[in-house]
């Protein structure tokens, strides 16, 4: 019986983290609509030239006006340097953070499912009377 749970546990936890609310996701600069650009939270920059720019999760960039802009970012070396604004012209990909109802919806089912089938087997049991908790 605890061998169910534990492997119900199990699968649990490997549904939250397979379908996780947010997912990232690169594209080029031109195919992002206009009136999304600006609801974006974007964590990756590719220039033109080729260089990367990585934003902090606290701090991701946004599209302000035409350039994108940051708080802090981390430079090549690694180090955290404040304030960044790149122009939209000088920006090839872009990584953003995108939230997917659909997962979500799949993961608060999955989850439910898995309480619902372990009360049942619980119950189930306990009223048989079979339940010994001894590891």
């Amino acid at each position: 019986m605890c061998k169910k749970i534990i492997s119900l546990f199990t699968l649990t936890v490997f549904i939250v983290f397979t379908f996780s609310c947010y997912s990232t996701k690169v594209k080029r600069i031109n195919t992002i609509k206009p009136n999304k650009m600006e609801k974006l939270e974007i964590r990756e920059v590719v220039k033109i030239s080729g260089e990367k720019i990585k934003f902090l999760k606290e701090y991701p960039g946004r599209i302000i006006e035409n350039a994108i802009v940051a708080d802090r970012y981390l430079d090549k070396t690694g180090f955290i340097k404040k304030r960044v604004s790149i122009p939209l012209s000088e920006v090839k990909l872009i990584g953003f953070k995108k939230f997917s109802t659909v997962k979500t919806i799949i993961l608060c089912a999955g989850i439910t499912l898995t309480a619902v089938l372990t009360a049942y087997l619980l119950v189930g049991d306990v009223l048989s009377g079979t339940l010994n908790l001894k590891w």
